[in-house]
Order: structure tokens, then sequence, then C-alpha cells
């Protein structure tokens, strides 16, 4: 998740191939050629398992070490699962479980 303007903080999955570049981001693959859809309409369940497991082996390591980027960064994971709730990647009644991310056994 990455601050687009001043008004709005919005999902990365939430991004357009052009919001990539517009911010300096290296661009998805599955992105590459699509202009039209945003990544979290076009992220497959696997990359967004993977993003998952990579989320909660960070948030591990830095609960331990530094409780205000933990904050901060799990502030954004919610944002990021919302949207993707919202596009129909998760359903609404895995929501609670989703956002017990440091429960996840993976």
């Amino acid at each position: 998740m990455k601050k687009i303007s001043d008004k709005e903080d919005l999902s990365e999955f939430s991004w357009k191939r052009q919001d990539f570049i517009d911010h300096g981001e290296g661009i998805p693959t599955v992105l590459e050629k699509d202009k039209a859809h945003t990544y979290g309409e076009v992220a497959s369940e696997a990359e967004i398992f993977d993003w998952l497991v990579e989320t909660n082996k960070v948030f591990r390591l830095i609960k331990e070490t530094d409780k205000t980027i933990f904050n901060n960064l799990y502030s954004e994971y919610i944002i990021d699962l919302e949207y993707l709730c919202k596009i129909g990647k998760f359903e609404e009644t895995k929501m609670p479980e989703l956002k017990e991310i440091l429960n996840f056994e993976i």
C-alpha cells in the first residue's frame, strides 16, 4: 500500500499498470501488457497466497523489533485485505481470520 494522493491511501492491489510507473515501482509481471485492470484483479491465487506468506514472515520479525513499524504496516495490510475482499478475492467471512495474520501457521 502506498500513498497515491494527499486525500487517500489505497492498496497497491488497486493500482493499475500506470500507477506503478507513476510511483517508480516495478510493474508486476501480470500487468506488463495489461493497462485496464488492477493488480488485485489479475493476481492469481498463488500470488496472493505468496503475499500472505511473506507478510506473515515480515510481521513476525517486525513485531518483535519495532511495534510502530508493525502497526503502520498492519494498517496497510488491512487496506489491502479490504480491497481484495471488495473485488471478490476473499469472502467477507474470511476477513476476521485473515486479519489475525500472526496466528497463521504457514
